[in-house]
Order: C-alpha cells, then structure tokens, then sequence
C-alpha cells in the first residue's frame, strides 16, 4: 500500500471517530432537553444526522482518493449547517416561524416546481399515458391543489419567501449577529463545491492544473487538499454540536473535543509541507 492510501486510511479512521463523538453529544442533548417540542426535536435532529452522513459519505470519497467529488458534498453539509443554524437561533416566534416555512411551506413551493417539471416531461415523452411513467405522473397536481397553493402564496410571497432561504441570505442575515459575524467565511468552501456541481471552466481548469502536477507535487497536494476536507467536516461538525449544546441551554465552554484539537495539530505538518514545496516550485517556474 502505497504512503498515499496509508495517509487516507489513517486520517479518515480518526477524523471519522472525533465527527462520531460530536454528533453522539447534540443528539443526547436533543433527546434529554425539555425545552424544546417534539416536532421541533424531529427537524433538527433528522437535520442534523443528514449532516453527518454526508460528512461520513465524504470520509468514504477520501478513502478512495476522490478529492473533487468529496467538495460538492462538502457544500451540501455547508449549507444543511447554515440552516440548522438559522433554524435554531432567535427568538421562539422566529424560530416558530422559521420551522414552518422550512418544514411546510416550501415544501409546498417545491410541489409546484415538480407538478410544472412533470408536465414538460410527460408532454414530452409521455405520448401513449405509459406505466413507465406512473412515478412522473404521482408528481402532477389537482387544478384544486394548484389553486389552493396560489391563493394561499402567491407567485410575489413565493419568491421573498424562496429569496429568504438561499444561502446568500441566511449568511447575510446571520452574519449581522455579533456571534456569526464571520460566518461568511463559510461562503468561500461553498463557492469551491458549487464549481465541482456546475462542471464549470473553473472546475475543469482545477482538475486539468492537479492532472499536470509532477508526482511529488501532487502527492502532497493531495495530502493538503484532503487535509483541508477533513477540517472542514470537523469544523462544521463542531459547529452544528454547537449550535444544538446553545439551543439545548447545555454547557459550551468546553465546546471543542480533544480528539478533534490534538488532530488539527497532526494535519497542520501535511498542509505546511504542501505550501512550502509549492513556494519553491513557484519561486522556480514563474
């Protein structure tokens, strides 16, 4: 087995048990907390495990040396954390408010987006109402329920409603609190999967750099980049425990394990060794 794959196995195992151990306190924090409803419990628990499975989905693509493909999950968790937090933070009547549009109204939004897809899909290749399309067909509304949704929000509501839950929005309004106010920063790991997402220019062009890469070069890029990747779900992962310790009225003093601090140090060689050859190379070729 070659050092590369030692690294993967090695790092993915440890960071794999410290992610384990903050998702196992928030939800014994949801389970035994009084304070917040059932129903509410539900959402931000089955948020938060959606979450975490990603995070362990993506340890799985670094295993396995999938470096690119691991960042629009990435992205995917960056956004599920911004939302539990927006989720969790304010008031009670805005946090009523926000559970609702989250957990029934743009539900409903997203009912019409399907019913006009399915429509465009079955007109086009529906000819003959075939049984292969029966699961299509499910996703088209009665005039009855169209009207309803309509009446009840209108095309205006539906977008302000829509444009209050994009990312950009919910960063923006989060950032305006003194305790997220850089939180932003999250923007920019987000912007990097959603290149990945789209096969953009900027996508290939990233991919095409890392293909040309000498092999000790690429080596240790690889190191950084899955070093940098498994930061990001230890820190995202500490986020939402956060998050859940504060809603939940527990301690957050002590808010960062000591698996996840005495890791960080151990990663911390692999993206300075990176950095240093790449000054080098830079300083020799430019």
């Amino acid at each position: 087995m070659d050092n590369t794959q030692d690294f993967f196995n090695t790092y993915v195992n440890k960071s794999g048990i410290v992610i384990r151990s903050y998702v196992d306190i928030a939800l014994n924090c949801l389970e035994t907390t009084t304070l917040i409803p059932e129903d509410q419990k539900w959402v931000y628990k089955h948020l938060l495990l959606s979450c975490h499975l990603s995070s362990e989905s993506v340890l799985t693509l670094i295993l396995n040396n999938r470096l690119w493909d691991a960042e629009s999950i990435i992205r995917t968790i960056i956004e599920g954390t911004i939302k539990l937090i927006y989720l969790s933070t304010g008031s009670v009547d805005i946090r009523e408010k926000r559970l609702y549009e989250f957990w029934y109204i743009l539900p409903k939004i997203n009912l019409m987006k399907r019913h006009t897809r399915a429509v465009n899909a079955l007109d086009a290749f529906d000819k003959n109402h075939s049984v292969e399309w029966e699961h299509v067909r499910e996703n088209v509304l009665s005039e009855s329920v169209l009207k309803e949704i309509n009446e009840r929000w209108p095309r205006k509501v539906r977008q302000e409603i829509e444009k209050r839950w994009s990312f950009s929005e919910m960063v923006k309004e989060l950032s305006s609190e003194e305790i997220f106010k850089n939180i932003a920063t999250l923007a920019y790991n987000y912007g990097y999967g959603s290149h990945m997402i789209h096969q953009d220019a900027d996508a290939l062009g990233l991919i095409r750099d890392w293909v040309h890469m000498s092999d000790d070069r690429r080596e240790a890029f690889e190191y950084a980049h899955a070093t940098r990747e498994i930061n990001d779900l230890l820190t995202l992962e500490m986020i939402r425990n956060l998050v859940i310790r504060n809603l939940t009225n527990d301690d957050i003093e002590a808010v960062f394990l000591e698996s996840h601090v005495k890791l960080n140090h151990e990663l911390e060689k692999f993206h300075d060794n990176y950095w240093t050859l790449e000054m080098n190379y830079r300083k020799n070729n430019f």
